[in-house]
């Protein structure tokens, strides 16, 4: 019997460190994501998939993220955020997340009622573009916060720089309730600037989108394009913003800048470009604080997302004969491949080189030759020379001299 009870014992021995283990590892978490529009749409997508993997580092252990696209901006009216309400309310009526976080001021809304009638005591982190979200509401328990900023004024100014002869700005928005909003903030913004420098301000925006492109074929030649978002027109068509953009920089005859760092490379000269890679770490790293428990970041106002950096494309310089030294120092040049000069330069130098080295060992070699051949007659002898050796020039009409 002494052999059976030694050999049960090495089993349980081997077995122990990894119940341990079992015992120690951290629970998983999981995460509840509800983001205005369809992963589809690039600026989306890059956020998702940021936030994503960036909680996993930073976590260091798994953690489930779920993420929920309430299509804000392609479909509108009350009975439609209803039923939305509704079908959250049954989705998730026995499902918990370890915590809640909203992205866009009217996704917040949503966020904030869900989270009041199913899940009040988990934490909750809204990103908002709204500076003032809490001077417009109560702020809730548990709740921290980022502020996104889409700096239209930096952009103008940006524009302003590059392209001095500039008179006057047009602004290009969709019509969804939420882009409508935004621009009243981003007019308000840049109406110092307008007055200050004397510009004229054209508004393109809440326009069909074939008038839109009919009128960006016919701007005047001293115009500069400001461009923010195309989610829907006036007819309450769907857009994906990126494909808009791609028909409106074919369309325009004057250079466009925007304020999505996802449109970069399209032919935009520039801006003020949000990184939604950055706006996912960003929020990532508030998230992993909240599940460790930082009580502190519910008591703080909402902290400025640093996400966005000027930005310019060296190839829109080069198409719009924009000179490279108006790019103010510090801003950072995009696509700044070198021309064809720069990048063959040694070899162009070299072969120059060399085809400078072989025409001077010829004329070297050519005057050894005529060296070789002694001293030609001098200038005084000149005419005797040419006489004697006249007879030996036969016009072409003559015969030979006997």
């Amino acid at each position: 019997m002494s052999w059976r009870i030694v050999f049960v014992f090495c089993i349980l021995s081997l077995l122990s460190p990894l119940a341990v283990a079992q015992e120690v590892r951290p629970a998983e978490k999981s995460v509840l994501l509800l983001i205005p529009e369809d992963t589809a749409l690039p600026a989306m997508a890059t956020l998702v998939a940021s936030l994503r993997s960036s909680l996993w580092e930073a976590q260091g252990g798994p953690i489930t993220l779920d993420v929920e696209s309430l299509d804000l901006g392609w479909a509108r009216g009350a009975a439609y955020t209803h039923a939305l309400h509704t079908w959250y309310l049954a989705k998730y009526q026995e499902r918990r997340p370890d915590a809640l976080i909203a992205f866009r001021s009217d996704t917040i809304q949503l966020a904030l009622q869900l989270r009041r009638e199913l899940w009040p005591d988990i934490p909750m982190i809204v990103l908002s573009e709204d500076e003032r979200l809490w001077e417009q509401q109560a702020r809730l328990e548990r709740v921290a916060g980022l502020w996104l900023r889409y700096d239209m004024r930096a952009t103008a100014e940006l524009a302003l720089q590059l392209l001095p002869g500039t008179r006057r700005l047009a602004l290009v928005n969709g019509s969804s309730p939420w882009e409508r909003a935004q621009q009243e903030q981003m007019v308000r913004e840049l109406q110092p600037l307008l007055a200050q420098r004397g510009l004229e301000f054209i508004d393109l925006s809440n326009l069909p989108l074939s008038e839109l492109l009919q009128r960006a074929r016919t701007l005047p030649d001293d115009t500069t394009v400001l461009t923010f978002s195309f989610m829907t027109d006036t007819s309450g068509r769907p857009f994906v913003g990126r494909e808009i953009a791609r028909m409106f920089l074919s369309a325009s005859n004057r250079p466009c800048f925007a304020l999505h760092e996802s449109v970069l490379g399209l032919g935009f000269v520039g801006g003020a470009l949000v990184s939604y890679e950055a706006v996912g770490q960003q929020l990532s790293m508030l998230t992993s604080r909240v599940l460790r428990g930082a009580q502190e970041e519910f008591l703080a106002p909402l902290k400025p997302a640093s996400v966005d950096t000027l930005t310019v494309d060296a190839r829109a310089l080069r198409r719009w004969a924009i000179p490279r030294a108006r790019v103010p120092h510090g801003v950072r040049l995009a696509f700044d491949e070198p021309t064809l000069w720069e990048r063959y330069r040694w070899w162009g130098l070299g072969a120059l080189t060399f085809s400078g080295l072989q025409a001077l060992v010829a004329g070297g070699s050519w005057w050894s030759a005529a060296a070789a051949c002694g001293p030609r007659p001098s200038s005084s002898n000149a005419n005797a020379w040419r006489s004697s050796r006249r007879w030996r020039h036969v016009e072409p009409w003559t015969s030979w001299p006997t």
